[in-house]
């Protein structure tokens, strides 16, 4: 019978109680060109880079810091008593750099950037801070647990991140650092990098608005370490562990499968594809989804088989004005006919017999709603041609593309020679037939040929979107 043992582990408040000054000065301090003496036990306590460089030689018995901030290194080797220390306030950045520089914790003790709670708006400076402080500690090894606060938090919000191009892009510029200058420190960079958003990835309380944009954020992560997607390194696989496949739209299976070197198909993300394979995308059933993706009030906005009176109507009803000039939507064009207010694009808000957006008579004319402070899932929608007698500057051919970003856009609707807006004030519905299970922000109608007077010019009265709506 094998012998029972107890596990007992001696408190680390013991060492308080050691005479460390008492032991001989055999390690000395260069700060400044100033030489500082003390013992390698201290050394060691106060900067675990010290103690990393003591396991790779153990000889080493001196150190050297040139720092920007001067101040009392004596009151810094007092801290090796575990006695409390009083530290004058003009020497406060230079323990903090002091600190930093010894890859010491107390780092962020000291530095007031780190007493606040984190934000939205402060928890990016704070990553880059800890990145930095990482870096100091070891070119090779990545621990990243010092950044459990900060992974947790971006989880939690990784969809307000992602859904600000400013703050999206400052997640992106995690990986900015000077290729040429120094390639191992950007390959450290790269590493520690990936291993930040894999945790953030395999985080249980990560929030998304959709697994669409958990793709393409990991595509753009891709694009900004190696250039281009489809060449990007091994390690990076592990991403696309973190997607479920069976959320995704058609339009983002078909962009995985453009991208994806099947050599690198592990059995995670086979077993994910199989979810997609055996399971029709159900958001209502799948309890996952209930702590995966956000859920926001839906406002449904059906089409009631009359005029403009759609998301635009219900809209105006709630802030009682112009949905433009109050900043509501923004609406812009690839063009406006002679430049002229009167063919402003923001006529398609309205529900006035004569006004209208008219472009300028060039190829590829398109009209771009932004939603803003909404998202909108788009099942019809409606368009009224102008004031014109037939064959006259109606529209004929164009399509209807969706986007998050305004960068890539997704094809959810074709009309080509279509002659059902072929006369004056024609007003038709449309219902959108492709699966998509998006909340978009961006959506743009584009001609794709010429219009009833065989010219380039987009031309129409009125807009109105059928769908889903949800504020964010």
């Amino acid at each position: 019978m094998e012998e029972e043992k107890a596990q007992y582990t001696l408190n680390p408040e013991n060492v308080k109680h050691i005479p460390l000054k008492m032991f001989s000065n055999d390690f000395v301090f260069y700060i400044n060109g100033e030489k500082y003496e003390t013992n390698r036990f201290i050394a060691d306590l106060l900067s675990p880079k010290i103690s990393q460089l003591h396991f790779i030689d153990n000889s080493i018995n001196e150190y050297h810091i040139n720092t920007q901030h001067r101040g009392d290194f004596k009151h810094f080797l007092d801290l090796g008593d575990f006695s409390p220390i009083f530290i004058p306030k003009n020497e406060l950045s230079f323990f903090e750099e002091i600190f930093f520089l010894l890859g010491n914790e107390e780092y962020f003790s000291i530095n007031p950037n780190f007493h606040e709670n984190i934000t939205i708006d402060n928890e990016i400076s704070r990553i880059e801070s800890k990145f930095n402080f990482i870096e100091t500690i070891s070119s090779k090894s990545i621990n990243l647990k010092l950044l459990s606060e900060e992974i947790n938090f971006i989880s939690e919000h990784f969809y307000k991140f992602l859904e600000k191009e400013e703050l999206k892009n400052d997640i992106i510029d995690l990986l900015k650092c000077e290729k040429d200058e120094n390639d191992q420190k950007y390959e450290n960079r790269i590493k520690m990098v990936i291993k930040f958003f894999e945790m953030i990835f395999q985080n249980s309380n990560l929030k998304l608005y959709d697994e669409d944009t958990l793709l393409n954020f990991i595509l753009l992560i891709l694009e900004k370490i190696c250039g281009n997607p489809i060449n990007f390194p091994e390690n990076c696989y592990v991403f696309f562990e973190n997607v479920k496949f069976e959320y995704l739209t058609q339009s983002s299976i078909r962009r995985f499968i453009s991208i994806f070197d099947i050599d690198h198909l592990n059995s995670q993300i086979w077993l994910s594809i199989c979810q997609r394979l055996v399971l029709i995308p159900n958001l209502e059933n799948k309890p996952e989804i209930n702590t995966r993706f956000i859920h926001q009030p839906i406002i449904k906005i059906p089409y009631k088989y009359t005029l403009d009176e759609g998301l635009f109507n219900y809209l105006r009803d709630i802030y009682l004005g112009d949905l433009f000039d109050q900043g509501i939507i923004e609406i812009t064009s690839s063009s406006v006919n002679d430049n002229e207010d009167r063919y402003h694009p923001k006529n398609v808000l309205n529900t006035f017999d004569d006004n209208a957006f008219i472009s300028q008579n060039l190829p590829n004319q398109w009209i771009c709603l932004n939603l803003k402070n909404y998202r909108f899932q788009l099942l019809a929608y409606q368009i009224r041609s102008r004031n014109c007698e037939p064959n006259n500057h109606h529209l004929k051919s164009w399509v209807i593309e969706i986007s998050n970003d305004c960068n890539e856009w997704e094809e959810i609707d074709r009309k080509t020679e279509c002659k059902s807006l072929n006369g004056p004030k024609y007003h038709v519905t449309f219902q959108i037939n492709y699966l998509s299970l998006k909340f978009v922000q961006y959506i743009r109608l584009r001609q794709i040929g010429k219009n009833y007077s065989s010219c380039d010019q987009l031309v129409i009265n009125s807009l109105e979107l059928y769908g889903l709506l949800i504020e964010v």
